[in-house]
């Protein structure tokens, strides 16, 4: 690792870096996989210096090295690991606590601004979109989605209508990880050992990374289960880096965005394919994403609850640590009168 004759000269060298890399960005277009990946390479290399190790280590371009000042780092191995078994409790306790600390250190990764769409506003533009999309998919693809889709356009005014009334722009950001599911948490023996691709890390608000971890805790319907899954998934993450009431209040509204948006590129994505088979299977993944969005809109109240509740521990742990602190102060106060 490089070394530096002290910390303020390792900062300005890595802020240096950070900025050449976003020009680079800048001059050559946000499709440069090379300039992409010196991006993520420094926030790779920004996590590992302050111990979280766990981050992948490998660059944007697969199989390959990238030499930077502090060290080389090449793809990683990862046969010896498995997925998270999202029905674990214990594994998506761990995963719940490696992504809050993940937010934690990259809440102060200082960077250029970056001038990518939010979120929120792909979805808005993939909605006004959506019209023109339905008018190129041809009749059998239409046969394909036709008890979904009428399903799908009844939800869409409401989705649109919450997403709308987010205030999104003003939620709490920093950069997130971008792909945090199942197949992006590795474990061996019980422990969590790599969380890989940080090609979609980026600059947004924290709650889209929860919401993202959140819908994919698991790969088929949503359920009891899965609403369990949540409850621990988000009072584990809440424990170390609580999550400001705002935050809390958007997230059922960006979960089922999230499973819209999926929808809307499947629809996309309908409309491109030739080969038959390829496009059955592209409409059964946009049957299951309206299913999702089904299933969030009709618990919406119990997903509030759950991130309630949270809150109102938050609370009481303060109150409680303030009462004890107070007790302390007023014992000391009367050992010194006696």
């Amino acid at each position: 690792m490089q070394n530096y004759s002290s910390p303020i000269q390792r900062l300005t060298v890595e802020q240096s870096i950070r900025r050449a890399a976003y020009e680079d960005l800048d001059k050559r277009g946000s499709s440069t996989s090379q300039g992409i990946a010196r991006v993520h390479g420094l926030l790779a290399s920004y996590l590992f210096q302050r111990g979280f190790t766990i981050v992948d280590q490998r660059t944007a371009i697969e199989g390959q090295s990238m030499t930077l000042p502090w060290g080389s780092y090449s793809a990683y191995d990862g046969t010896a690991a498995q997925k998270m078994d999202w029905e674990d409790p214990a594994q998506v306790s761990k995963a719940a606590a490696a992504l809050a600390t993940f937010h934690k250190l990259t809440a102060a990764y200082t960077h250029p601004p970056d001038t990518a769409d939010s979120f929120v506003q792909e979805f808005l533009q993939l909605l006004e979109e959506l019209r023109m999309d339905l008018k190129s998919l041809d009749e059998s693809s239409m046969d394909l989605m036709s008890g979904s889709m009428q399903l799908f356009k009844d939800s869409l005014p409401r989705v649109e209508g919450l997403v709308s009334d987010l205030s999104y722009e003003t939620l709490p950001r920093l950069f997130i990880h971008g792909s945090y599911c199942c197949s992006n948490i590795l474990f061996q023996d019980g422990e969590l050992v790599k969380i890989p691709n940080l090609d979609r890390s980026r600059y947004e608000a924290r709650a889209l990374d929860i919401s993202i971890a959140l819908a994919d805790l698991t790969p088929s319907v949503y359920d009891a289960v899965y609403l369990e899954s949540i409850n621990t998934f988000f009072s584990n993450y809440d424990q170390i880096q609580p999550l400001e009431s705002c935050e809390e209040e958007a997230l059922p509204a960006l979960l089922m965005a999230r499973e819209a948006y999926q929808a809307l590129r499947d629809i996309r994505r309908i409309a491109k394919i030739q080969d038959q088979r390829r496009k059955h299977l592209q409409a059964g993944k946009f049957r299951r994403h309206v299913s999702r969005l089904d299933w969030l809109e009709e618990n919406q109240e119990s997903l509030r609850e759950i991130f309630r509740k949270q809150e109102r521990e938050y609370e009481t742990r303060f109150a409680l640590r303030v009462g004890a602190r107070s007790g302390r102060e007023n014992f000391q106060e009367f050992q010194e009168t006696a």
